[in-house]
């Protein structure tokens, strides 16, 4: 399934709930969780969990929940992620300060709880790290050079894995290329890191 920043998304009842803003990772797995829909000047944004989602057209998505149960969903709030405790165990190489910690969510029926809150909201152990993506995102390659920046994923839509990132690059490289996941060797500090050299991005494009 591809998933587009911008991507405009619609209920399952027709009613056209907003853009994809952001995307949430969860990095001890790199499993995709979920999508925030930005609904505009005057209602919340919400991350609604990826495997709600499934492309309609070549660039919108559908949900497969109502537009009501969509509003349902707890407001998404960038001030309710922060910092990774220091202590927290981290085997993918995701430095602290690269990686937002979800605290004191409230959690709906049926809406996975390591995509937005911890269970008790008190203790942050009992939440999930997660990482949010926009299209501020930097991609970085292996020599240092910022290649472009992040457009999107292909993901499987049951489980979550991404399969390719869509990059919006430039200069002297083509505009749109897809680089395999495999290619991701870290993310930090709203930059995604690949293990490719800049002059073998070329090779990648669409």
């Amino acid at each position: 399934m591809r998933i587009e920043l911008g991507a405009q998304v619609r209920s399952f009842d027709g009613q056209v709930i907003g853009r994809v803003d952001k995307l949430v990772i969860d990095p001890s797995s790199g499993l995709l969780l979920a999508a925030v829909i930005r609904r505009g000047f005057l209602e919340d944004d919400v991350a609604v969990p990826i495997e709600w989602l499934e492309p309609a057209t070549t660039d919108e998505l559908m949900a497969s929940r109502t537009a009501d149960q969509i509003r349902e969903l707890p407001r998404f709030n960038d001030a309710k992620f922060h910092e990774e405790p220091a202590e927290t165990p981290n085997s993918y190489g995701y430095p602290s300060s690269g990686v937002l910690w979800p605290a004191a969510y409230p959690v709906p029926l049926g809406v996975p709880a390591d995509v937005v809150a911890a269970t008790d909201g008190e203790s942050p152990g009992a939440a999930q790290a997660a990482i949010v993506l926009d299209d501020d995102s930097d991609v970085v390659t292996a020599d240092g050079e910022k290649a472009g920046e992040l457009h999107g994923m292909i993901v499987d839509r049951v489980s979550g894995q991404p399969d390719r990132l869509l990059v919006d690059a430039g200069g002297d490289l083509p505009d749109n290329v897809e680089v395999a996941a495999e290619h991701v060797e870290s993310i930090d500090d709203d930059a995604i890191h690949l293990d490719l050299p800049r002059d073998d991005l070329a090779d990648q494009a669409t």
